[in-house]
């Protein structure tokens, strides 16, 4: 698992922030800080449905550096 105790972030600073439901406020906060989520300033929108597109964007924010570095390398035909 991961650690989202040493999370930081001021949800207050994000539309939707203030709306983030007790039980997940230090989660939202590790996914934030760790720019998941939050993106540019983004609605966190805690209470509207997601939509893939977005869940998708976090799976790729979630990824660690260099993680799709195989994925994307090409070799060139002679």
């Amino acid at each position: 698992g991961v650690d989202v105790d040493a999370a930081e972030a001021d949800l207050s600073e994000y539309p939707g922030g203030g709306q983030v439901a007790d039980f997940a406020k230090e989660s939202m906060e590790w996914a934030v800080s760790e720019g998941i989520m939050g993106n540019n300033g983004a609605n966190l929108a805690p209470t509207s449905s997601i939509m893939r597109c977005r869940v998708a964007a976090m799976a790729v924010n979630f990824q660690p550096d260099g993680a799709f570095d195989s994925v994307f390398e090409f070799s060139a035909k002679e």
